[in-house]
């Protein structure tokens, strides 16, 4: 995934940096480096977030499963 695809999936799933960071359990300046291309995207970002558009699966979902899996 390009730093422009990672763009485009967080906008398109309606998040911020900060959040596609709290999603991925990274720090903000990680997610806000892979946005810009100074920090390569790796595979299970992608799928990450290519998954989440494709199932249609929203942040606040991931949170809760996120929240529920201690």
């Amino acid at each position: 995934m390009t730093a422009l695809e990672y763009r485009d999936a967080i906008r398109r799933l309606g998040i911020s940096v900060e959040t596609a960071a709290k999603l991925q359990g990274i720090p903000e300046i990680t997610s806000r480096k892979r946005a810009r291309g100074a920090a390569k995207v790796p595979p299970e970002a992608a799928v990450l977030l290519r998954l989440m558009l494709a199932l249609r699966i929203s942040p606040q979902q991931v949170a809760e499963h996120i929240a529920n899996s201690d």
